[in-house]
């Protein structure tokens, strides 16, 4: 999974702690925490995750490395994978 995160401006927002979670809307059975790294420029990408064909609930947060607290972005997608 890749993330790209922008200020309001549109400029690369970097260094920020960003974590979440996918898993089944019915069933928290699959449930697999993801972690991303930052890959420059905004980007954030985690590790390669097998996710089986169908829905799929990710949810990201994005927080500030020092203030582990201070959420900067919560993001939460129902997605449909056909392969």
């Amino acid at each position: 999974l890749e993330v790209t995160l922008l200020s309001q401006d549109g400029t690369p927002v970097r260094g920020l702690r960003v974590d979440g979670k996918a898993g089944r809307p019915a069933t928290d059975r699959f449930d697999r925490t993801v972690v991303f790294e930052d890959a420059g420029s905004g980007r954030y990408q985690s590790e390669k995750i097998d996710l089986a064909p169908g829905h799929w609930i990710v949810a990201i947060e994005a927080r500030d490395p020092v203030a582990k607290e201070v959420v900067r972005l919560r993001l939460k997608e129902r997605l449909w994978l056909s392969q």
